[in-house]
Formats: C-alpha cells, structure tokens, sequence
C-alpha cells in the first residue's frame, strides 16, 4: 500500500468493495471455516428437541352438531377475551395481589406494541443451516440435557415419535377463520355485520360466541379459586391437604417461602397425605406415587383440590387463548414455548410468590395433557435438579406418561429408577425397607396390564407377578390379589395357548399360593369349576380355614345357601357346562392413575374426578369417552380409541372454544373443580344443562359465584336463567316474610329495636337481610338476629363513634360468603326438583325449588318452596339415577318455617305436583310414606297388618286435592315391595305374585314362556322362600314386529328373572327367561337377540373383604357362553357397540381390530376395558 496511485484508488468507495469482496473468496479458499458458535436460547423452557411434523398450526375448529348448552346476550362474561378477563379479575381480587395487578395492564399493551421486523436473507439461510444440524443430531432422545441418571441413552432412542401418533387434528374452513378473526377484532362491527347474516350463519356465530364466553367463565372462576388457594395456603401451611405450605427463610429479613407441598401414598392405598419431607416414617417408606385429590373421612364428597392442577388447567386455558402464531419462520415448538414463556410472566405479576416456585412443575402436565412428546423430556429435567422422594416423584410421573402411551418398556425402565432413588436413602435394614422393592415389582407388572393386550403382554404380566410373590411372599393380602386378578381378568382370553392352557397354568399358579394364603382357595374352586374338576373340595378349604369359618352367615358363598350344615358348592351351575365354558377376551385395558389394591366393596376410581356412573358413551369424534376428568395432566375430556383404548389427544395450540361441547357431562357429578356443563335434565326431547363446579372446588369459603341453568327445546328455543341471583333474591323475600311473621304474632309496635317483635326490631332486621344480600355474604333469620343483637349491644355502651368502628368489625370477622351448593336433584314428569344448602349448617339450611322444564316460559319463572326447611326426619320420594320414574307427584317431610319460633316449627308431610304446585298438606306424618310413587298414586304396605296399602291423590271440590286410601286383603308375611313398569311386585314369605296398580285386590298371574325355568310358577305365582329380591333393570324393547314393550330384570337369589310387559295387556305377564346363575346378579347388559346378554354376578356380601365380581355371558336359550372372573367392585357401567373393524389396527396388533360386537365396562381395580363377544 505504499503505492500512492494504489492509495488513491482504494480510498475510492467502489474500488475498495471490489478488494473486500476478492480477499473475502480468498479467505474461503485457502481457509477451512470455522464452526459458527451457537447461542444458547435465553428461554426458560426451551429444548433442542426438533418438533415432529404433528404441532402444525391446525385449530381444532371440527363441526359439532348443536346442543342445549345456551350462553344469552346478556351473559356478563361473553364478550370478555382474555385481556379483559384479566382487567376484571383484577378489581375482583383486590389488595391481596395489588403488587402486580396494578402493572398488568401496561404489560399488555407493552406487550401488544412489539414489532417484529421481517428477518433478512442472512436469517434465513442462518436458520436453514441450523436446522439441516438439527436433522443430524439424535432428536429423538429425551435424555440429552439430563445427566446423572442410570439409564442407557440408546434405550429411549424412537420413544418420541410414537408419543404423538393419537393426536387428533382438523383443519378449519375460511369460514371458521373468518368468523373468528373478524369477531375478536370488533364488536362493533361485529354487531352490526351480525344482522345481515343469513339464518345459518348466525348459528354457527352464535355458537362461537356461546364458545367464546364458556371460555371466559372457565379462565374467570380458575383466576378465583387459584387467589382462594393461595389464601389458604398462607392461613393453613401445616395442613397437607392444601399442598402448599409457607416455610422460614434462613436469610434474615427476606418473606417466607412458599413451598409446593407434593401429597403421595403407594399402591396399597395406605394413609394419605403424607409429605415427601417424611422420609424417616418407616409406615410410609413407600409413599412416592403423587396423589392427585385428596379425601378428608369417608365421604366422597369432602375433597380438596390440587393447587398444582388448578394452575395447570388455567395455563392451558391462557395457551389456547393466545394460539398458535407462527412469526419470523419460528417452528411451531418455538411459538409454543414462547407462549409458555408469555404465560409465566402474566402469572407472576398476579402471583409473584406463588408461581416463581412452582410453575415448572406445570409445564410437562401441559405438554401431556395434549400427547406433546416434551412431557416426559421436561419430567426428567426437574428430575436432574431434585433429590430423593421429589426425584422419584418426577421419575414415576414420567412412566406412568409412558404407560399411557403404550411404551412399556421405557416406563420400566422409569419405575425401577425412581425406586433406586429411594433405595439409596435407607439401610436395608430400614423398617419396611422391603416395601420399596414390592412396590417397584408391582409397578412394573402393572405395567403390562395396560394398554393393547396382546399374548405377549400376559405372559410378561405372569411372569412379573409371579417375581412379586417370590420376592416378599408375607406382603399384604392385596397383593397377590391383585395378582390373581390381572392373571384371569386383565388378560383374559389372550393366553397365546388357548382357554384352557392358561385355566389350567393358572390352576398351578393358585395351588402353589393356597397354603401360604389360604383366602384363595375361593379362586381355586372358580377355576376348578371352569376346568370341569372338583370345586366343593377347594371351597370346603375356604370356609374352614378362613377367619370367617365361626360365622357362616357372613362367609362367601353362603349368602343364600337354605341349609349351612350341610356341603354346599356355590359354583355348582357352572358343572352342568361340562368345562366347555370359554373365556371372554379381553382387547384392551386402560388405567390413568396409579395402581392401588381393592380391599372392600367400595369402588377404585378411574380418573381423579368421577361421578357415581362413568355414563360410558361415543363422542361426537367416535371415540369413547365417559364422565370422567383427570386434573393431573390436566383433561376435561379424556378420549379413548374404541380399537385400542389408547387415549385420544387434541393438539396444545387447539384453541379453547373448539373444547367447548366436549366439556358436556351427561350426568352431574359432585367432584367437579372446573366450571362444566352436566345435563340434569333430559325428557320429551326438551334438555336443561347445568353451569357449576362441585363440592371440592366450591366450599363455602369459595363461592364459584355462578350458577347457571340453560333450556334447549325440542324445536331448537334456548333460555337461559341465573339461578344463582335467583335464589339470593328467593332467599331474601322469605327472610323477609319469616320476619313479618313474627312481627304480626306480637304485633308490638315499639319503634325500639331491642324489642323482640316490635316495628323497630323488623326494620332493624329488614336492614341487616339487605347488608348481607347486597355484599353477597351468607344469611339466615339466625345469623341475622346474632348480627343486630351484635351491633345493637355495643351501640348501647353509650360511645358515639362506636357504630362505624362495629360495622367494621362485624364486616371483618362475621360475614362469610353466601353458600352455592346443590345437594341434589330429581326429575318427575316434566318437572325438575332441586335441593340447594343456603347456609352453612347443613340441618336447617337446606331448601328446595320446583322448575317445570315443559316449556320457555315455565323454565323461565322457578317456583321457590324456601320457606319450608328439611332436617331430621326429613324423607322424600327417592329416586333412581336422580329420576322418580313413571311419577306425577312427590312428596317430602319438611318444617315451615313460616310460622313464627315462638309457636314452634311445624312438621307436616307435604305432596305436590307438576310443577311444584302444592296439592295436599298433611301433619299426621302416619300417613303413607313408601318411596312407590306410580301416576298420582302412593303404594306401601303395614309390616304388621301384612296389607299393601294405596293412596290416590285426587282433586276434590274448591280445587283442593284430597287422598283416598285402600288396602288389600291380609297376606301371611310381607317382606317387600316393588314398582314393576306399571304394577306391583310383591314379595312375601313364601311366594311372589303380581298386583295391578288400580285395584291392589286383583293379582296379575304370570305365565311362563321359557321352556325350563329354574323356579316353580304355580297358580299365576312364583313359588318359594327367597331372601332377596331386586329389580335391577326396566328398559323400552322393541320386538320382532316393532312393537315397543318393558324388559324388566330381576334378581331372586341367586336366579336371574327377565319378564316382558305389554303395558296394553292387564290379563298376564310373560316370564320369558328364568336361571340359575352363579351368585346374585348384580347388573344386567343386553346385547341384542343373537349375542344375548351380560350378567355381573357376586358370593360376597356387601361388607365382605375383598369383594369380587364375575361377569357371565349368556344367550336367549340359557346356554352360558363366557366368564369374566375376579373384577372388583361396581358399578360396571356396562356399554355395547358394534364396530365394522380397524385394518391398521390389526397389523399392528394382530388379535385387535376385529369387527364385531364389543362391550366396555370399568374392571372396578381402576382401569376401563373392552371386550369383545363376536362378529354379529
């Protein structure tokens, strides 16, 4: 350069890019390029997993047929977005968050004002480079980023990709964009483009705004319980059922820190609720498996919910919100985790000591929650930062996510290294240390017992168990129970011998287990019977060597043997089949929660919130799916593939409001700790839909504050009703008439208020209903006249200024939140009957309203009976599944609390009608109370004068209705009474015979139309001395003619009784079926005419140990067909369906797919399964 005419040239702006760009190539050239130094991502939850092609950015914005579900105009919570849910939460919480509220605003709209600049070239052949690296990296290994875990890298390689082949996606029409686009932007324009709209399209509008605002109310009520629970949280720390707990900061000066409090228990169900900080408690040295809900006693409706699943469920609601946007070509995994990203800090300005702490724990139970492959990646990641019991906490979630995915192998592998966790904390000669080792043993046979049964499976599973009892014979009973059960039950049929070979293996299996538990020899003699060999000799063992052998009233087996002294086989029926009986194949078995052992005759449930029915059924996709939710992940709408059972997920960018008529739950279920709908009411094709939470998320110190009612006609008409504002203001005007009562009684008229009665004291009172009514806090007449004597007594100490400071006071320590809760429901005719508590205490707060769902206009104006209370003695019509069948009226005991105290309340039985009109008041509770309620006409009978009694409800002169009583001739001994369709069954000592309901003197005879009956019919009656007698079915069938008859089934002992009745025809009724079978039935599933049906039978008695069921499949003809042995408690739920098969299915396995006809049922040890009868 030291040329000048060379200077001169390079200081020349086009000449020197021309020597930059040729030095440039020549450094390529000659050099070797360096590699680029990647910058690791700044984000908290970012992964360098390549995302598979399944998280496309696809809505789930599928069609769905319309449904009752009806959110109106004036809904409040409509037209809220998120946003402005947000804004509105805010002044709905207060000061208790006032530390990041405040700002929460201008972060958003911060937030709103970013702009992204479009990436340049450079970018984009950057991004390119990067991920054609990617692509060469092992992405499938979710163990990249996780050290210090004794696993082999190589044995989790391809896990991922099988994670995500059950997502469920559809692509949304330009239509469904458009209308969604256009009515988030504006609402004004929304409204006026609204009207021009042609018929259809306003209903596929009014459909997403009705979506729109479910969505609302959802992120509404969750933003309310998660400040409740944090609340509780600070107040109750030590309580382990509120899983979080405040604990001191060794940093002098600084808060106390919140700590997730993680509550666990093991497979044998032991004491619950027990902190992983008590690892020394050799009782509970086992406890690491998370438990999800927590139950305080018996009752199964004291439940507390999961802060953790609370958080979950809101941050997938916020995720669906915000969708999946794909800006500067980030990949869809990228969007997702920035969204995650994007939720915390809006979290954490509203909860700033709460969400710091725990929110990574909420992000894999996202990603599971819609079959995302990170879940498990991100379950081990919290697993690498934690120790001991929290590390085998994430180890166990991660399997069971596995297991749910039908990867058996990775999930053994988890549960034996969460277990070799806790062995390295404890000394072998630890108390119970052998607890751990069962317990990981029986973790990784049950591993096997779910998912798609195939032989191999059940040869694993056998194998497994048979490791268990080997290992630790003198573990609890219910272990090698529960080993029997999934030998014969789990995979039944799917012996890779036949039938008989695996009878047979399991015949060895239980002679080799007899003599150290001799309990099983109940099974052996099952099997015996089964295997056509001697089952006496087995069950005589039973009965001699059990603890039950001193009290033969209450063993198994002789729960309706006539002469105890004498040998009795309970499984003699089965002998008469020669051995020929098969085994019903099972196809599939699914379980979401962990394992636990049966021990009584109560019921294991299948997810963590279920209602007293699983209610079995299709969805709208063609999946099966029932009444049931999970919280952890957490799934409002669980999904199962009819072919495998696998589950069905929807993809985490689906936007919420496509969610919306899959959150319906056909039956109402007390446990619920999300806002759902639930039909209550379903008759003449009009539907009434119910808006609340249960009893664990909606206590009286959280009121959800909604209580919505929605009416769909058969013509398509939609009403909506507030109950809620309904009651308060019921409630209000009959405390206000409970006032004037006793203010007339005295008729004092003293402007004094201290003067019981008096014109002052009724409108100090008055005053004090509209204090409470206006600040939403509970009243009644006994809380309100605590509050003014209160407030009337310290104004009387003679202080001026003490009135303001009292209200303060009262306001603060003695106003509690008003209660919404309901208690219970009954439909009857066209009329629905609802039982709220108003008050905390529960005897005198509990009220009652009529809504006669027949039309628009009734539904629209409730009748409130809240001036009658209903405390002990308080009885009333029961009902069945919640329905009073075939009833016009009801009747109740309850107080009237209308007439003054001072007289004393008054007890009367009182009977109404359609619609909750009063028709008759009786007080000599004498009269005839019997829960047989057919038309308008009571049935029941006087143990002692053994006469079936009838009283008909008529109206009289001046429209008052009158009752008129009679009764039939004198029997020798009544010992029961049934409604059977529109007669009477009457069981008497030694005899059952049929009544017509119009004349309770004239018997219907019964004609027999089966060829061998197992009981003696003589003279119109069924002959015999029988202990029990149940009706266990009433169905509509239709014949071969098409003509509609009643099926009733009823279970007489241990018979089986299918009677057919044409309503049309008074002269007989047709026995068409009578059996023996073996035990009492329990619950009966018809099939069709070819296939027959499925009866569930029990030799245990209700309050028996251990309680089992068996499952029998029968024809028309008698022949028993099949047996489905040692399933627990019920109820079984039982549904049918035909499917046409599933080609893809059976490659994959082979004995799957069949098409045929298929039943599924709950196995009462925790999981769903299916089975399948054949091709017709």
């Amino acid at each position: 350069m030291d040329d000048p005419d060379l200077s001169a040239l390079t200081s020349h702006p086009s000449y020197a890019r021309t020597i930059s760009i040729e030095i440039g190539r020549g450094a390529t050239e000659e050099s070797e390029p360096k590699p680029r130094i990647r910058r690791k991502s700044s984000k908290k939850y970012s992964t360098e997993l390549l995302p598979c092609e399944d998280d496309l950015n696809d809505s789930d914005l599928s069609d769905v047929s319309d449904i009752s579900e009806y959110f109106s105009a004036e809904e409040e919570f409509e037209s809220m977005t998120l946003n402005d849910s947000v804004d509105r939460e805010d002044d709905l919480l207060g000061s208790d968050c006032s530390s990041g509220s405040s700002d929460y605003p201008d972060f958003l709209d911060n937030h709103k004002s970013d702009r992204v600049k479009a990436p340049s070239k450079k970018k984009k052949r950057r991004r390119r480079q990067q991920l054609k690296e990617k692509m060469l990296q092992d992405f499938s290994i979710p163990f990249q980023d996780v050290e210090n875990l004794d696993l082999e890298v190589g044995d989790f390689a391809g896990d991922l990709e099988s994670c995500a082949q059950n997502i469920q996606k559809t692509l949304p029409t330009l239509m469904d964009l458009c209308i969604k686009n256009v009515w988030k932007k504006s609402s004004k324009l929304s409204m006026i483009g609204y009207s021009l709209l042609p018929s259809k399209l306003k209903e596929i509008v009014n459909k997403y705004k009705r979506t729109q605002s479910f969505s609302s109310i959802q992120y509404s009520w969750l933003t309310r319980n998660l400040l409740h629970l944090i609340k509780v949280a600070r107040n109750k720390g030590n309580n382990p059922v509120w899983f979080m707990q405040y604990r001191k900061n060794k940093d002098e000066g600084k808060p106390d820190k919140l700590v997730y409090k993680y509550t666990v228990r093991n497979v044998w169900l032991s004491k619950e609720g027990a902190d992983l900080g008590n690892e020394e408690n050799g009782d509970q040295i086992a406890n690491w498996l998370p438990y999800t809900v927590y139950f305080e006693g018996s009752s199964s409706t004291a439940i507390n919910v999961n802060i953790l699943s609370v958080l979950c469920r809101l941050v997938d609601v916020m995720l669906q919100q915000f969708g999946l946007q794909n800006k500067s070509c980030k990949t869809d995994q990228q969007v997702i985790e920035e969204n995650i990203d994007k939720v915390r800090r809006m979290l954490c300005r509203r909860y700033p000591d709460f969400v710091e702490y725990i929110f990574d724990d909420v992000v894999p139970y996202i990603f599971w929650a819609h079959g995302n492959k990170n879940a498990a990646h991100y379950f081990l990641k919290l697993a690498q930062d934690a120790t001991g019991y929290h590390r085998a906490y994430y180890l166990s979630e991660a399997a069971r996510f596995y297991t749910q995915l039908n990867e058996p192998s990775l999930a053994r592998k988890l549960h034996r290294e969460a277990s070799e966790v806790i062995f390295s904390l404890f000394s072998p000669l630890t108390v119970n240390y052998v607890q751990i080792k069962v317990q990981m043993l029986m973790l990784l046979a049950n591993v096997y017992d779910q998912g798609p049964m195939t032989c191999e499976k059940s040869g694993s599973s056998y194998d497994s168990w048979k490791a268990v009892l080997q290992t630790a014979p003198s573990t609890p009973v219910g272990t090698w129970l529960e080993a029997v059960d999934a030998f014969f039950c789990y995979h039944s049929g799917m012996w890779k011998d036949g039938d008989v070979c695996q009878l047979k293996e399991g015949e060895r299996f239980l002679e080799s287990l007899v003599t150290s538990h001799p309990y099983l020899y109940l099974h052996l003699s099952l099997i015996n019977a089964l295997l056509g060999g001697d089952s006496l000799s087995s069950y005589q063992r039973y009965v001699s060597r059990t603890l039950y052998a001193d009290s033969a009233d209450y063993t198994v087996g002789l729960q309706f043997c006539s002469d105890k002294r004498n040998k009795h086989d309970p499984w003699h029926v089965i002998h008469s089949y020669d051995g020929k009986i098969k085994l019903l194949k099972v196809m599939w078995r699914t379980q979401f929660l962990y394992m636990n052992t049966v021990r009584d005759n109560n019921s294991i449930l299948e997810a963590d919130l279920c209602g007293s029915h699983l209610n079995l059924r299709l969805s709208d996709h063609g999946h099966l799916t029932g009444d049931f939710q999970m919280l952890l992940p957490p799934t409002k709408v669980v999904e199962l593939d009819v072919y495998t059972g696998l589950q069905i997920f929807t993809p985490l960018t689906t936007d919420s409001n496509a969610l919306y008529l899959e959150d319906l739950m056909e039956k109402c279920s007390n446990t619920l700790y999300n806002p759902t709908m639930t039909e209550i009411y379903n008759f003449e094709d009009n539907t009434v839909h119910m808006l609340n939470v249960g009893y664990g998320a909606n206590t009286k110190d959280n009121p959800s504050g909604m209580l919505y009612l929605y009416w769909t006609g058969k013509e398509g008409e939609t009403a909506r009703i507030n109950l809620l504002r309904m009651i308060k203001q019921a409630w209000k005007e009959a405390l206000v008439k409970m006032i004037d009562a006793v203010r007339n009684y005295y008729k004092r008229t003293d402007v004094d208020p201290c003067v019981y009665g008096s014109d002052g004291w009724a409108k100090e009172m008055k005053e004090a209903v509209n204090y409470h009514y206006h600040r939403d806090a509970m009243f009644n007449f006994e809380s309100i006249y605590g509050y003014v004597n209160t407030k009337l007594s310290r104004e009387k100490v003679g202080q001026k200024n003490i009135k303001k400071k009292t209200e303060k006071v009262i306001k603060k320590t003695e106003l509690k939140p008003f209660p919404n809760r309901i208690m219970n429901y009954v439909r009857y005719g066209h009329t629905l009957y609802v039982r709220v508590q108003l008050t905390t205490d529960y005897f005198c707060g509990v009220r009652g309203m009529f809504i006669d769902c027949s039309s628009k206009e009734s539904f629209l104006h409730p009748k409130f009976e809240f001036d009658k209370s209903y405390r002990e003695p308080y009885k009333m019509t029961e009902s069945i599944n919640h329905v009073v069948p075939r009833a016009d009226v009801i009747w109740m005991i309850a107080y009237d609390e209308s007439i003054p105290r001072v007289t004393s309340s008054r007890t009367a039985v009182y009977f109404y009608g359609q619609g909750g009109k009063l028709l008759s008041t009786n007080y000599e509770v004498g009269t005839i109370l019997t829960d047989l309620v057919i038309g308008s006409s009571l049935f029941g009978y006087e143990s002692q004068q053994n006469r079936v009694k009838r009283g008909h409800l008529f109206r009289g002169s001046k429209d008052n209705y009158e009752i008129t009583e009679s009764s039939s001739r004198e029997y020798s001994k009544i010992n029961g009474l049934h409604i059977m369709a529109d007669r009477l069954l009457l069981h008497l000592e030694t005899e059952i015979i049929i009544l017509d309901t119009d004349d309770c003197f004239t018997s219907i005879p019964v004609k027999v139309t089966y060829p061998s009956s197992s009981l003696d019919v003589k003279d119109g009656s069924i002959q015999g001395a029988f202990k029990t007698v149940k009706i266990i079915s009433d169905k509509q069938r239709l014949d071969e003619y098409g003509h509609s008859y009643t099926e009733i089934v009823v279970a007489v002992d241990c018979h089986l009784l299918i009677f057919k009745i044409d309503e049309k025809n008074k002269t007989d009724v047709d026995l068409r079926f009578c059996v023996e079978v073996a035990g009492h039935p329990i619950e009966y599933c018809y099939i069709n005419k070819q296939l027959g049906f499925l009866i569930s039978t029990t030799q245990h008695y209700n309050v028996s140990n251990h309680y089992r069921e068996h499952v029998f499949h029968y024809n028309f003809d008698g022949d028993l067909l099949g047996v489905l042995p040692f399933l627990g408690p019920g109820p079984r739920d039982m549904f049918t369906l035909y499917l046409s098969g599933d080609n893809k299915t059976t490659q994959r396995y082979s004995r799957l797919g069949q098409q045929g006809r298929y039943v599924f049922m709950r196995d009462g040890h925790g999981g769903i399964m299916s089975i399948w009868l054949g091709h017709y």
